[in-house]
């Protein structure tokens, strides 16, 4: 039953996202990736033919040849649904390209058929992944003994109401390392409760989030710390005299494929770019600029990429860290240690805004774990309380700044501003402005970020919105189900018996 309640989660909100995403890249680092993604499909190779990209966007290679700055994690996981675009391309009715088109600041040309339907392959990719890490939570949730109500509340939370909505209609590389930082903590909890094999998927889970953002290494000495208190917790199977042999034996295991993956990234650097620790960042490594004032204020409390203003609800993983501290301390290390190592990274950065995108985009891969936390913060306040209900409407508030972000793409927004207020003024009035602030500045902006109407408004594509629609009730239908076999008395019995508070 838990497993099933877990896919229920996952085909819902993998339905939903499909339902209302936007069927194009809007981001420019996106735009690279499914390029890159495209490369590996049709020529077998990570170098890209310039189509006329601004500088620092394309780095030369050792061979004289372009390639992507980002890393190869998200190219290659979106390879399948570039090929998925490109074999619909084939079958679609003519015309129904149109569907894809209008966006005002867009780096393809949407309105070409041989364009479209394999970025709008790509533009699912993110999808499964936010689902993914969504339905982990669940599962996370009873292996530390939560409960199957508060795992599928954080799901919902973490899915429905965490700027997670939004990149789960981007093109960005965040969603895989949230994913990946999510199936490590779910393996590290498994091979707690004594399932030997499941460092092999810690180590996976991380190997996973670097390949995508190389950046992703510094949760390393956390995942660390995590492990040695798993393994020396008493209330775990892992406890006891041989607490020092089975955390050799675990590190031994997880490091396995997080090396394989680390040995590879240093091949494909030395290869691409002429040396191991060569990336297609060059000098943007070392411009750690910004006063950690600044990049702390901006990424916390700043109207354009605060955390507290795109996900308010985030404050009640206060409460749940106390809620889960005395069932798994090592999974509140693990959860805070993942953001805090992920925020100190980004603050002292000269991007730490993370350029044209919505809220915190670096501190997107922290957030599935906090969202599992601010939901035991409100399952352990008392029923019907002041807590409760004020828990209730932070989460509510969540969902309608994050349901906001689904209307707009910050590129058409951050374009909108630039030809507002020029190229010298805009970036710093969209990192601080409250008047212009994107929750509140997308209700004044032409809302064209979902295909589904689009789609509906063009005749020879009615076909793609009518499978959006089911798509979007679908997955209502399926979380409908997922509560239902959550909240049914013995259904949500776990073959999972969760270590003992």
């Amino acid at each position: 039953m838990p497993r099933q309640i877990a896919l229920w989660i996952f085909l819902g909100l993998t339905l939903i996202y499909l339902g209302i995403t936007s069927g194009r890249v809007h981001e420019p680092d996106g735009v690279v990736m499914a390029r890159t993604a495209g490369a590996i499909v049709e020529r077998g190779t990570l170098a890209l033919e310039d189509p006329g990209y601004p500088p620092g966007f394309l780095t030369p290679g050792a061979d004289g040849r372009l390639y992507g700055k980002y890393g190869v994690g998200f190219p290659v996981w979106s390879a399948p649904f570039h090929a998925a675009g490109r074999a619909l391309e084939s079958v679609a009715p003519a015309g129904s390209e149109r569907a894809f088109g209008g966006a005002r600041f867009l780096w393809y040309d949407a309105g070409d058929r041989g364009q479209a339907f394999p970025f709008f392959g790509v533009s699912l990719a993110n999808a499964p992944l936010v689902a993914g890490a969504c339905a982990l939570l669940y599962l996370i949730a009873l292996e530390v003994g939560l409960g199957a109500g508060v795992g599928v509340a954080a799901a919902l939370v973490a899915g429905l109401a965490s700027p997670l909505l939004v990149y789960a209609k981007s093109s960005f590389a965040e969603p895989l390392t949230a994913c990946g930082l999510t199936a490590a903590a779910w393996a590290l909890a498994r091979w707690r409760r004594g399932v030997r094999a499941a460092a092999l998927g810690v180590g996976a889970g991380l190997a996973v989030a670097v390949l995508a953002k190389p950046a992703t290494l510094v949760a390393l000495p956390v995942a660390v710390v995590a492990g040695v208190m798993a393994a020396r917790d008493p209330r775990g199977v892992a406890g006891g005299t041989t607490a020092a042999r089975r955390l050799l034996a675990g590190l031994a295991l997880a490091a396995l494929p997080l090396g394989a993956a680390g040995a590879a990234m240093l091949a494909l650097n030395a290869r691409l770019f002429g040396a191991p620790f060569a990336t297609g960042y060059g000098e943007d490594l070392a411009r750690w600029t910004t006063p950690w004032s600044t990049g702390l204020a901006g990424l916390l409390l700043g109207p354009g990429r605060g955390l507290l203003v795109y996900f308010p609800a985030v404050v009640l993983a206060l409460a749940g860290t106390v809620v889960v501290w005395r069932r798994a301390p090592w999974a509140i290390v693990w959860a805070w240690g993942c953001f805090l190592a992920l925020l100190l990274l980004h603050a002292r950065w000269f991007g730490w805004d993370g350029g044209w995108c919505w809220g915190p985009r670096f501190l997107v891969p922290a957030l599935p774990l906090l969202a599992l936390l601010a939901a035991a913060g409100i399952a352990g306040s008392p029923p019907r309380s002041p807590a409760r209900l004020g828990g209730i409407g932070l989460v509510v508030v969540s969902a309608l700044v994050s349901w906001t972000g689904t209307l707009v793409a910050s590129t058409e927004y951050h374009h909108a501003l630039r030809q507002l207020l020029g190229p010298g003024a805009y970036l710093e009035t969209a990192r601080w402005s409250w008047e212009v602030a994107p929750p509140r500045a997308y209700w004044y902006l032409a809302k064209d970020y979902w295909l589904l109407p689009r789609a509906l408004a063009v005749p020879e594509a009615r076909w793609l919105g009518l499978a959006l629609a089911v798509c979007l009730l679908g997955g209502v239908l399926a979380l409908a189900r997922a509560a239902w076999l959550a909240r049914a008395p013995g259904r949500a019995a776990s073959a999972v018996t969760p270590a003992p508070a």
